[in-house]
């Protein structure tokens, strides 16, 4: 789960090289119906306009990677 983690910011850090700046939040709820604490992602874009809330960090990869792909093609 580090890895993913890292992973995240490097494509974040990627992103900022390239002029796109996006902001990475994470908040943590208890769920009583799994009973453990879930971790969520949410990934703003610079106008703070919400790209993706998620608890899933591999779907949050995803969406910053798509953002990495457009970004790469456009070049």
């Amino acid at each position: 789960m580090a890895d993913l983690s890292k992973s995240l910011y490097k494509i974040q850090l990627a992103l900022k090289q390239k002029g796109i700046k996006v902001y990475i939040n994470t908040s943590q709820f208890y769920s009583d119906e799994q009973d453990r604490y879930i971790k969520m992602y949410t990934i703003l874009d610079s106008k703070r306009k919400m790209i993706i809330n998620t608890a899933s960090q591999i779907k949050a990869m995803k969406a910053l990677n798509e953002i990495w792909q457009e970004v790469k093609n456009n070049e």
